[in-house]
């Protein structure tokens, strides 16, 4: 086995977008995307997570849900949407890096469409997930 390493280009897709913009985001996602999803997951309720005093809440999925929604100003709802449209961005046509803050400057025309794309791009099949 070589010590050079060539890498591995993911796949592409690019969506059209208003005004003539266009985002480019990476369909296929790698391992270390899927890494960085999973801690955004847990991280939407782990603050508000770190309050609870039960261990019951880790099995039983209403008393969870029903917790949380007690707690949803610890909640960090969009962690995983920030998730995908950092590191699933491959190029796009707006003349500033991308970053988080640059995304959330961005019109919700040009965001909401490209997030839609990309939560059925990013879908994690449980079973999959499994074999990580």
């Amino acid at each position: 086995m070589s010590t050079t390493q060539v890498g591995f280009m993911p796949t592409t897709e690019r969506i059209e977008l208003p005004d003539g913009q266009w985002w480019e985001i990476i369909s296929e996602p790698t391992r270390g995307m899927r890494k960085v999803f999973r801690t955004a997951g847990i991280e939407v309720g782990g603050d508000a997570l770190k309050l609870a005093a039960s261990e019951d809440l880790l099995g039983d999925d209403e008393a969870r849900q029903q917790f949380l929604m007690k707690h949803a100003t610890e909640l960090k709802l969009d962690a995983l949407d920030d998730a995908f449209l950092l590191h699933g961005t491959a190029k796009w046509s707006f003349d500033m890096e991308v970053t988080v803050a640059n995304i959330d400057s961005l019109p919700d025309k040009f965001t909401a469409p490209v997030l839609a794309r990309m939560n059925e791009c990013y879908q994690v099949d449980q079973d999959e997930e499994k074999k990580d």
